[in-house]
């Protein structure tokens, strides 16, 4: 079981394995911000993934009038590839573009990362 407390990048090249065999659950803090943003590839098969609520050690649930509050999410840019089989995904998004749970989103031209290094074009599908 593992938590996620920052956003992660898949970036252009790379690639994110997640097997139930190895990690049973990936929870992802709504405290933090851990969400994964993809724009290289992303395996996940036979885990568990959620929105998580450290504070009250719970999945990150919330009700209609809480919809815009920030929630963990996975987005994935065009030209990623995203291989998705046999898991639990729960308590992802909420009502923010390209943050609704598990999307599949048309990405930017260009990546930047922290030191304004320009990446190359997502590739794939």
């Amino acid at each position: 079981e593992y938590t996620l407390r920052r956003g992660l990048v898949i970036a252009p090249g790379a690639s994110l394995v997640i097997t139930g065999d190895e990690v049973s659950s990936l929870k992802l803090s709504q405290d933090y911000n851990g969400i994964i943003v993809n724009a290289g590839k992303l395996y996940a098969v036979d885990s568990e993934i959620i929105g998580w609520n450290e504070k009250n050690n719970a999945p990150a649930d919330f009700t209609y009038e809480e919809r815009y509050q920030h929630r963990p999410f996975i987005t994935a840019w065009s030209r990623s590839e995203t291989f998705l089989g046999g898991n639990h995904i729960s308590s992802l998004g909420y009502s923010y573009q390209k943050s609704y749970g598990l999307s599949l989103s048309a990405g930017p031209e260009k990546l930047e990362s922290g030191t304004a290094h320009i990446a190359k074009r997502p590739e794939g599908i």
